[in-house]
């Protein structure tokens, strides 16, 4: 029946997504929108805010994050709809998520997004785990690599027998344990993710996992390993500069120790040496991505 059918588009594109299969994805959500133009009359919160958080996904696969904010805005908007924080959670934790890619320009949404999950009952684990997964994704947003927080909500997820979900929860842990140099903790969290996402078939989800395993592997082992006699832990923050991350992501002292060590006087400058003397070349030859920025 139409009244059903959008929401069960709507699952298939998020697997196809899950999966790496964009045009898939793509495919579905347009034939969800398609039957949601034509119950308009009798929206229901479970269509309406689905097919909005797989749009702002796809979108956000994409890297265009000023629409995926603006396919969420109706959900900001539009509070008090039966079953409100049950499906407008997942779309909130989408929406933290993208902020924590846009960076500094997203501060206002992002607290907007705020105020709107704070404004919901939470009821029941599975919104829990949701709240839980936007808590910490809030945090990421504003520079805070907690893995605390991303461990509650691997837990939360894995008490509800949601291996993705719980994978997902567990490669930012590792993100967050990395960042604070604890590679031991970020290396037991990364290969339990990765066993989870290749059993799922999550094939973008695992590239990231192996990825930053990879990574974690290369910059551990004392200062021998770190060239330009520049810490493992320094190391590794001069990477994230040469990948372009912000300010938000690294911490300061680092970078500046970092500068004073290259004998230059910017990010930019340590980026280019970093590219000059291709320091992470294989790295990044390993994993599909460019060099640079």
């Amino acid at each position: 029946p139409v009244t059903t059918r959008t929401s069960l588009h709507v699952l298939a594109g998020w697997i196809a997504l899950a999966r790496g299969d964009l045009a898939t994805a793509k495919d579905r959500l347009e034939v969800a929108a398609e039957v949601l133009r034509l119950e308009m009359k009798w929206l229901k919160t479970q269509d309406y805010f689905t097919t909005l958080w797989l749009k702002a996904n796809v979108e956000l696969a994409e890297g265009r994050h000023e629409e995926a904010l603006e396919s969420l805005q109706p959900v900001l908007d539009h509070p008090g709809f039966p079953d409100d924080t049950r499906y407008a959670l997942p779309a909130l934790v989408t929406g933290a998520s993208v902020c924590a890619e846009s960076g500094d320009s997203a501060a206002e949404v992002l607290r907007r997004f705020e105020e709107r999950a704070a404004g919901l009952q939470i009821v029941g684990p599975l919104q829990e785990a949701h709240k839980l997964t936007f808590d910490a994704e809030l945090a990421r947003a504003r520079g805070v690599l907690d893995p605390a927080a991303w461990d509650a909500a691997a837990a939360a997820w894995e008490s509800l027998g949601n291996p993705y979900h719980r994978a997902r929860a567990l490669y930012r842990a590792a993100e967050a344990a990395l960042a604070g140099g604890d590679h031991d903790a970020a290396a037991s969290r990364l290969r339990t993710a990765e066993e989870l996402a290749r059993g799922l078939g999550a094939a973008p989800l695992a590239e990231r996992v192996a990825g930053l395993l990879r990574r974690t592997r290369t910059s551990r082992g004392g200062d021998a390993q770190a060239p330009l006699g520049l810490t493992p832990r320094e190391y590794e923050v001069l990477r994230l500069v040469a990948e372009g991350r912000s300010n938000r992501d690294i911490a300061s002292v680092h970078v500046s120790n970092i500068l004073g060590k290259l004998g230059v006087t910017s990010r930019g400058e340590a980026a280019a040496t970093a590219h000059r003397l291709s320091l992470f070349a294989d790295e990044s030859a390993r994993s599909g991505a460019p060099a640079g920025p």
